[in-house]
C-alpha cells in the first residue's frame, strides 16, 4: 500500500484533496468547526504524501530507471555504459549478447510495455524479474531489424544498482498470454 502511495503522489495528491474539499463542504453546510478542521488535515496529509512520492524513490522506480538507462545507452549505441549495467558473472544469453553487440547498431530501442515487476531475496541479496515488451528497430551486419520481442529479465542489486543477470525473450504476444519462467529456482 505504501509503495502504491509513494509510486503514484498524484493520484494520493487527487484523493486527499477530493477527500479535504467534501469534507470542507460538509463541515460549511452543518457548520461543525470539526470537520473543517479535519479537512485542512486531510489537505495537508494529502500534499505530504504527493510530496514524500515526488522524493522517495521506491525499489520498483529504482528497477524501472536502470531498465531506461540501460534502453537509452542501448538507444545511444553507448556499448561500454550497457556493459556497465551488465552483472559481472552473467549466465551465457547475456555473455552471447554482448559479444554480438558490436556489429549491432542500434536506431530505437523502446520499452513499450512493464507488464509487472517481482522482487525475491533479502533486503542486502535483491533480485528482480521484469517482464516487458520492447522494441527494437537498427541493423545487424547490413541486415534492418525492427523486431518487437517479449523479455523477461532478471536483475541483481549490486551497490544500490540494478543490474542485468538475464534474460529471456519471446513472441511479443506472450507478455499477454502466460509469463515465461526464467529459473526453475527463482
Amino acid at each position: 500500500m505504501i509503495d502504491f502511495i509513494l509510486e503514484n503522489h498524484w493520484v494520493t495528491l487527487g484523493f486527499g484533496l477530493a477527500l479535504a474539499i467534501g469534507l470542507l463542504i460538509a463541515g460549511l453546510q452543518t457548520g461543525r468547526k470539526e470537520l473543517l478542521w479535519i479537512s485542512v488535515a486531510v489537505g495537508l496529509l494529502g500534499g505530504g504524501l504527493c510530496y514524500l512520492g515526488s522524493v522517495v524513490v521506491t525499489e520498483r522506480e529504482s528497477v524501472i530507471a536502470s531498465l531506461t538507462e540501460t534502453a537509452n545507452a542501448l538507444e545511444r549505441n553507448d556499448h561500454p555504459a550497457v556493459a556497465n549495467a551488465i552483472y559481472p558473472n552473467p549466465t551465457s544469453m547475456v555473455m552471447s549478447s554482448m559479444q554480438s553487440l558490436p556489429s549491432l547498431e542500434v536506431e530505437i530501442f523502446q520499452i513499450t510495455k512493464i507488464f509487472e515487476i517481482q522482487f525475491s531475496g533479502a533486503q542486502n541479496a535483491r533480485r528482480a524479474k521484469v517482464a516487458l515488451n520492447v522494441l527494437l528497430k537498427g541493423h545487424y551486419r547490413g541486415f534492418h531489424l525492427n523486431v518487437p520481442r517479449y523479455l523477461e529479465i532478471v536483475l541483481y542489486r549490486v551497490d544500490g544498482k540494478w543490474l542485468v543477470y538475464d534474460y529471456t525473450e519471446a513472441d511479443p504476444m506472450q507478455g499477454f498470454k502466460q509469463r515465461l519462467i526464467i529459473d526453475g529456482s527463482w
